[in-house]
């Protein structure tokens, strides 16, 4: 779990998006803009998506308290729940930030992975990453979710 998100948080194009930020607002502006939000699972991907990144502030000494999952079972759901929502769907093809034809969020590429790369342990951590991040995805392909799955673990 640890060499998981170790290589999460070295990824720099996490911190510019607002998925998976925990908590985002809108002005008065683009929330008219936007004006209904559609029926999709991650509704923070679909607000980046509609939003330039030229519009975006990230407010320093805001924090916001998300809960990791304890459990590398917990994990692979959220993961899988994450695969399925960043998959082109009709309300968030052609926005702002597309993404590839195989729902691969632009940021979390193999490329992007190996840069978080610096040593040893950076590897190891990078090997530990991609194993979970393809189990979730083989899993996924295997058997399509029917159900909302949800991290369970930092909820007790």
């Amino acid at each position: 779990m640890r060499a998981f998100y170790r290589v999460r948080t070295r990824i720099p194009a996490l911190h510019e998006h607002l998925w998976g930020a925990g908590a985002f607002a809108l002005d008065e502006a683009v929330r008219t803009r936007l004006g209904e939000f559609p029926d999709v699972t991650a509704d923070d991907l679909w607000v980046d998506r509609q939003v330039a990144a030229a519009e975006k502030t990230r407010v320093r000494d805001a924090t916001v308290v998300v809960r990791r999952p304890r459990d590398v079972g917990s994990l692979l759901a959220v993961l899988r729940r994450t695969r399925r929502a960043d998959a082109p769907t009709p309300h968030t093809s052609g926005q702002h930030a597309p993404t590839p034809a195989d729902g691969v969020s632009p940021t979390l590429t193999p490329t992007a992975v190996v840069r978080t790369v610096r040593g040893p342990r950076s590897l190891l951590d990078a090997a530990v990453y991609v194993t979970l991040v393809t189990v979730a995805r083989v899993q996924l392909r295997r058997a399509p979710a029917r159900r909302w799955e949800r991290d369970e673990s930092s909820r007790r």
